[in-house]
C-alpha cells in the first residue's frame, strides 16, 4: 500500500501503533493485494490508494488531507460530522456506517462522480458540502449505491453515463433525496434504481434518458417520490428505453409519459402497489408506451393512449385498478389500444371518472372477466365510444350522463347512480342490468337485457327495452320523464317495489297520465306502491267516466293488487286522489284515452275511472230522491235513502258482474246509468235494489 501520509507524530499510541504495522508488512509498492487487513484512524490521515482486500477505517477525531483511490474498502465510522475535501476515487467501496454526518467536497467541477459502491447504513452522505451538489454514478465504468439505513443528500442524479457507464442504485432502508433535482436513472449509459423498503424522493424521475440510455426501475416495497413528473423511455427530444416495475410500495409523481418522443420506447408493469399521477398517465405521446397492469392500484388525473401522431400505446388492465379522476381518450391522434379482461374472479378495472372517448385508431375491448367503470358518483361523466361489452361496464355518474352510443355484446350493465343515465341511443347488449342507484331513463332503445331495479334505483324514460323487467323492494319503476310512454318486456312488481305514475289535469286527456305498454305478463307481488302525482299547478276535476290507462299488457295478470295510501286496492275499488276519485281496472278490456297510438292490439289494461266528485253526486241524486219519494208516499212506502255510497257500491258490483258494462256504467250520469239494458240485464239483484224506480 503506497501512502502520501501515515499520520502525525501527535496522533493516538493507536495510530502510531497501526502505522508500525503497516510499515513492517509493507514492501516497496505497499501491503500485498491478497492480504486482507482493516486499519483504522482517529488522527489525520494523509491519504493514499487503498488496495482490494483491505479496509481503512475513519474513526472519530480522524481527517483526510489527501486523495483517495480507494480500490479496497473507505468506511467512516463516526458519529461526529466531517467534511472530506480530498478526491476519491477508485473501483472498491466507501461506507458510510455510523450516525455521523460525511460530506464529500472533493468534487470534479463540482460533481461528485463515482465508480465504485457506496454502502449508507447509518448517518448522512452529502455530495458536496451541503448535499445539494450533482452526482454522478457509474461515469464511463460501474457504481453501485446501496441505502440500507441513514440518509443520502445530493443534487441533481445521474445512474449510468457514458456507452460503458452502469449504475445501480438500490434503497431498502433509509432515504436518498436529490433535494428537488433530477433523477437520471440511466442517463447515457445503463442504470436501475431499486426501492425496496427505503424512500426515494426527486424533483423529476427520468428512466432511459438520453439517445443511448437504458434505465429500469423496480418498486417492490418503500416510496418513490417524484415532486415533478416521470418519464419512461425518453425525455424531451431524446430517445431512451425504459421500464418501470411496481410490485408493492408506493410511486408519485405530477405527469407521467411512457414513450413521450419519437422512437422512444417505455412500459410499465404493475402487479402490486399504488402508484399515483396527480397529472396526466399518458402511454405514447410520440414514441411506444406500454401499461401492463396485473395487480394494484393506478391512479392519475386522466389519461391519454397514443396521443401524438406516432405514437402507439397499448394498456392492458388484466387484474387490479386504474382510476382516473378526468377523462381517458384512446388513441388520440396516434394508435391506441385499451384491453381490460380478467378471470378467478379478479379482473381488471378501468374508472374514468370524465369522458371516455377513442379516435380513429384507438380500440377498446372489454372482456369477460373486465370491468369498465364510467364516473366516480361526484363527477360528471360519460360514455362517448360505441363498445362492445363482454365484461361488466357501470355507471355511477354525478347528474345526468347521457349515453347516445352503442353498447353491444353479452355483457352486464350496472348503473349505481347516484346521478341519472340517460340512454338516448340503440343498444343491442344481451346481458343483464341492474339499477343499483340513481335513475336508468331510457329515451332510446335498449335490447333483449333484463333490467332488475333494486332498493334505490330507478326505471323511467319514454324509449323501448325489449327485455324483461324487474323491480324488487325499495325499487322504482316511473315511465317517462314528465309525462310520456314507456314500452317494456314482461313486468314483475315485488313487494315493498314502487310503481310511480304523473298525471296532469290541466292538460289534454291524450297525455294526461304516463303510461307503460307491457310485452308480456305482468305480475304485482305483496304490497307494490301504486304512486300518483298531479303536475297541474291548479289541479282540476277529470270529467265522470273519463278513462285513463295507466299500463297495458299482451301476457296474463297473477291478479295481484296495488297499495295507496297505505289501503290494498282491489279490482274495482275506489280510490281518492287528492279532490278526484278514482275506481280501477286490472284486466279492462278496452284502453283509455292517453296514447292511445301506443296500445298493443288484444292487450289489456290497468285503467283508472273518473267518477264524479261526492258533492255533484249527492245533488243530483237528491233529486232523483224527490222524484222517487212522491212515489214511494202514493204507495204508502218508505224506500231506503239513495245516498253517494250506496251508488258507488252499485258501481263496484256491476263491475264484478260485467266489467263492460261497469265502464258503461262509469261513463253515464248518475241519473241515466241504471237505466242501460245490459245493466239490467246481467245484474238482477243490482238492478232491484238500485233501479231508477228505488235510487
Amino acid at each position: 500500500m503506497s501512502w502520501s501520509g501515515c499520520g502525525t507524530m501527535s496522533g493516538r499510541l493507536r495510530a502510531i501503533a497501526t502505522c508500525f504495522a503497516v510499515a513492517i508488512a509493507a514492501g516497496p509498492t505497499g501491503i500485498d493485494p491478497v492480504a486482507a487487513d482493516t486499519i483504522r484512524y482517529a488522527a489525520t490521515w494523509g491519504g493514499g490508494t487503498i488496495d482490494a482486500g483491505t479496509t481503512v477505517v475513519i474513526e472519530d477525531g480522524a481527517s483526510i488531507t489527501g486523495n483517495v483511490t480507494a480500490n479496497g474498502s473507505l468506511r467512516f465510522d463516526r458519529i461526529s460530522p466531517l467534511t472530506v475535501t480530498s478526491m476519491i476515487s477508485g473501483t472498491g467501496e466507501l461506507a458510510v456506517a455510523n450516525t455521523g454526518t460525511v460530506a464529500l467536497a472533493g468534487l470534479t467541477s463540482g460533481t461528485g462522480q463515482f465508480n465504485l459502491a457506496i454502502n449508507v447504513s447509518a448517518g448522512q452522505l452529502s455530495i458536496g458540502s451541503t448535499g445539494t451538489n450533482p452526482v454522478v454514478l457509474g461515469n464511463a465504468g460501474t457504481a453501485a449505491l446501496e441505502v440500507t439505513g441513514g440518509q443520502v443528500r445530493s443534487g441533481v442524479a445521474f445512474l449510468g453515463v457514458g456507452p460503458n457507464g452502469v449504475a445501480t442504485a438500490t434503497i431498502s432502508g433509509g432515504s436518498w433525496s436529490t433535494n428537488n433535482r433530477l433523477l437520471h436513472v440511466g442517463h447515457s449509459g445503463t442504470g436501475a434504481l431499486v426501492v425496496a423498503g427505503g424512500r426515494m424522493s426527486n424533483s423529476s424521475g427520468v428512466i432511459g434518458s438520453t439517445n443511448t440510455g437504458v434505465g429500469s426501475a423496480v418498486v417492490s416495497s418503500g416510496t418513490w417520490s417524484n415532486w415533478g413528473g416521470l418519464f419512461v423511455g425518453g425525455y424531451q427530444a431524446s430517445t431512451g428505453r425504459g421500464t418501470l416495475t411496481l410490485t408493492g410500495g408506493q410511486i408519485s409523481n405530477v405527469a407521467c409519459n411512457i414513450g413521450i418522443s419519437y422512437g422512444s420506447v417505455g412500459s410499465a408493469t404493475v402487479s402490486g402497489g399504488v402508484w399515483n399521477s396527480s397529472s396526466a398517465l399518458t402511454l405514447a405521446s410520440l414514441g411506444a408506451g406500454a401499461l401492463d397492469i396485473t395487480g394494484g392500484l393506478v391512479s392519475s388525473a386522466s389519461g391519454a393512449i397514443g396521443s401524438g401522431t406516432s405514437g402507439v400505446g397499448a394498456a392492458a388492465i388484466t387484474g387490479g385498478t386504474w382510476s382516473m379522476a378526468g377523462s381517458l381518450v384512446v388513441g388520440g391522434e396516434g394508435v391506441g389500444t385499451l384491453a381490460i379482461s380478467g378471470s378467478g374472479g379478479s379482473g381488471g378495472t378501468v374508472i374514468v371518472g370524465g369522458t371516455l372517448s377513442r379516435g380513429s385508431a384507438g380500440t377498446i375491448s372489454l372482456g369477460a372477466g373486465g370491468t369498465l367503470q364510467i364516473g366516480t358518483g361526484t363527477t360528471a361523466a360519460r360514455l362517448a365510444t360505441d363498445l362492445v361489452n363482454n365484461g361488466s361496464v357501470v355507471f355511477r355518474p354525478s347528474g345526468t350522463s347521457v349515453l347516445s352510443h352503442a353498447v353491444s355484446g353479452s355483457g352486464t350493465v350496472r348503473v349505481a347512480g347516484p346521478g341519472r343515465l340517460a340512454v338516448t341511443g340503440t343498444s343491442s347488449y344481451s346481458g343483464p342490468t341492474e339499477v343499483a342507484g340513481g335513475a336508468l331513463l331510457v329515451s332510446g332503445a335498449l335490447g333483449s337485457t333484463a333490467i332488475t331495479v333494486n332498493a334505490g334505483g330507478l326505471l323511467g324514460g319514454s324509449g323501448a327495452v325489449s327485455g324483461p323487467v324487474t323491480v324488487n323492494a325499495g325499487g322504482t319503476l316511473a315511465p317517462g320523464a314528465s309525462i310520456e310512454s314507456l314500452a317494456i318486456g314482461s313486468l314483475s312488481l315485488f313487494d315493498g317495489s314502487a310503481f310511480d305514475v304523473e298525471i296532469d289535469s290541466s292538460a289534454p286527456a291524450a297525455v294526461a297520465a304516463d303510461f307503460l305498454r307491457v310485452t308480456g305478463d305482468l305480475t304485482l307481488m305483496g304490497t307494490t306502491v301504486l304512486a300518483v302525482t298531479d303536475l297541474a299547478l291548479t289541479p282540476s276535476s277529470f270529467g265522470p267516466g273519463t278513462i285513463l290507462s295507466l299500463i297495458n299488457y299482451s301476457g296474463a295478470w297473477n291478479g295481484g293488487r296495488f297499495s295507496y295510501g297505505g289501503t290494498t286496492l282491489a279490482d274495482g275499488a275506489s280510490f281518492g286522489i287528492g279532490s278526484q276519485l278514482w275506481t280501477i281496472d286490472y284486466d279492462a278490456v278496452g284502453g283509455g284515452v292517453n296514447f292511445a297510438a301506443d296500445y298493443l292490439p288484444g292487450g289489456r289494461f290497468v285503467n283508472l275511472t273518473a267518477v264524479p266528485e261526492p258533492a255533484t253526486v249527492g245533488l243530483l241524486l237528491a233529486g232523483l230522491g224527490s222524484a222517487a219519494g212522491l212515489s214511494t208516499r202514493r204507495r204508502g212506502r218508505r224506500l231506503p235513502k239513495c245516498n253517494w255510497t250506496t251508488y258507488r257500491h252499485s258501481l263496484s258490483g256491476v263491475r264484478r258482474c260485467s266489467r263492460q258494462t261497469a265502464r258503461s256504467a262509469a261513463s253515464a250520469s248518475p241519473g241515466s246509468w241504471p237505466e242501460r239494458r245490459p245493466v239490467r240485464d246481467c245484474c238482477k239483484p243490482i238492478r232491484r235494489s238500485y233501479s231508477r224506480r228505488r235510487c
